[in-house]
């Protein structure tokens, strides 16, 4: 019986992909969630808004501001000066085009809200959010993808 549980959460697990709940900082501030920095490969995420598993979250709370942003790293990025709006940026030192190294800000206020994210080498997923109870799931979906 108990291998039989076990074989079947493997199973779960390897259809599924493998997803990680990512508990939000309620700092308004960008924090990085998923680096990719290996090169050549890229993947593709899901993102979904989740609640976080503290004591104090409710899940039928009104939710506070969430979002997400692909960014391509640049050294010695300050997080705390990216506008909140891609038309208040300014040019990036290194020269590569705005349109390519910056989504922007997504909205991922609501609960259940989701998003598919491919990432490159040297793209950032970064997330920043004021509700104390917010998180993301993150599930690579890269598999399914190559399908």
């Amino acid at each position: 019986m108990i291998k039989l549980r076990l074989i079947y959460l493997v199973l779960v697990a390897a259809l599924s992909g493998c997803a990680h709940v990512v508990p939000l900082k309620p700092d308004s501030k960008w924090h990085t969630i998923y680096s990719l920095q290996v090169p050549s490969r890229s993947v593709e995420l899901e993102v979904e808004t989740t609640t976080a598993s503290r004591p104090d979250c409710e899940r039928n709370r009104i939710p506070d501001k969430t979002e997400i942003r692909i960014l391509l790293s640049e050294s010695f990025q300050n997080f705390e000066t990216l506008p909140d709006k891609i038309e208040d940026a300014q040019p990036r030192e290194d020269g590569i085009p705005l349109r390519l190294a910056d989504s922007g800000p997504y909205d991922m206020t609501l609960i259940g809200a989701r998003r598919l994210v491919p990432l490159i080498s040297g793209k950032l997923l970064i997330a920043r959010s004021r509700d104390g109870c917010a998180a993301l799931k993150i599930t690579d979906r890269s598999d399914e993808v190559k399908k």
